[in-house]
């Protein structure tokens, strides 16, 4: 991977399919020959130091902030469980009047 001058006036770089991270081909663009530079160190470093894992640094970062959150990682599925039955997109907006003509059609 080396940095060359884009028609754009940008710096691109181009990743393969197997360093992208996402399995296809991927060009970046950078203002200046030296943050593609800093980009290419950064991820060359990552892979010296993970190697090609399937979980990125700020995934990474996620996890580390579950396992501090909860103490131990074993409870993340009832906290999805629990996320996904009472969640924002579980909530149903209505109107107060609504509701309790819900409510008194429920109660005998």
């Amino acid at each position: 991977m080396k940095p060359f001058p884009h028609a754009s006036g940008r710096w691109a770089v181009q990743f393969s399919a197997k360093n992208s991270g996402t399995g296809k081909r991927v060009m970046r663009y950078y203002p200046s020959e030296r943050e593609a530079l800093a980009d290419i160190r950064k991820w060359t470093q990552q892979v010296a130091d993970f190697g090609r894992a399937a979980v990125t640094p700020e995934e990474r970062n996620w996890i580390l902030f579950a396992r501090h959150q909860l103490g131990d990682l074993d409870l993340m599925p009832e906290v999805i469980a629990h996320w996904k039955a009472t969640g924002s997109s579980s909530i149903t907006r209505t109107l107060v009047s609504d509701a309790v003509r819900q409510f008194q059609e429920l109660t005998p």
